[in-house]
């Protein structure tokens, strides 16, 4: 039933600001370590997703909520998910985490009650699933040579307290990839391939940056 977290190293030339998917791009996954070429950070932030997680070949619907207080310090929560069964009987994920904090990234996983815990490197990123880092729509802009694409997202998006339903953004298109980012210069990801990964709502504790 449980299946113990796997730490896999990304492949990944960052270039310029954008890392994950580019020319260069050898692979991406869930909980990456990168060269931290890019020292751009995001402000203190919360986040709400949905994504997926999946379970002896079927997928399953979850809702997690990410604290975000800097690079090496933030919080991963499942707050909501679907059940799922096997042979064992009927589990859930929803209390399972992902932290940085102090050097030390832990994951606990709900379902099984189980906890890793392990030792970040000094020169290492360590982020909490793919695109969940600030990355810089300028940059990406530059690198790659193309414009993002005005559109108006699915996501509520707050600086400081004042809220936007159906906040513009802007969408990034590299063969079948798409990434909505929130209108912001920092690069803040609201959409991912489809429903694979979509942020309900994002509160920025600051100002927009201004996407120039």
């Amino acid at each position: 039933m449980h299946q113990k977290l796997t730490h896999w190293k990304t492949l990944v030339f960052l270039g310029a600001a954008f890392g994950l998917v580019a020319v260069g791009v050898v692979a991406f996954v869930l909980r990456s370590d990168a060269t931290a070429a890019n020292t751009t950070d995001w402000p203190l932030l919360t986040m709400t997703y949905q994504t997926q997680h999946m379970v002896t070949g079927s997928t399953y619907n979850e809702t997690r909520r990410l604290t975000y207080n800097s690079r090496n310090s933030w919080v991963e929560k499942v707050i909501a998910a679907d059940p799922f069964e096997v042979r064992q009987g009927v589990f859930s994920t929803v209390g399972s985490y992902r932290k940085l904090e102090n050097g030390q990234f832990t994951h606990y996983d709900a379902a099984s009650g189980s906890t890793d815990v392990e030792e970040t490197e000094r020169d290492s990123l360590t982020i909490p699933r793919a695109w969940l880092f600030a990355n810089p729509i300028e940059g990406q802009e530059d690198f790659l040579g193309r414009e993002l694409t005005p559109v108006t997202t699915r996501t509520m998006v707050c600086f400081e307290d004042v809220c936007t339903d159906n906040a513009p953004g802007w969408e990034f298109r590299y063969k079948d990839v798409v990434v909505v980012y929130a209108d912001d210069a920092r690069g803040i990801p609201v959409k991912v391939v489809d429903n694979f990964f979509e942020v309900t709502e994002v509160r920025v504790q600051g100002e927009r940056e201004v996407v120039r």
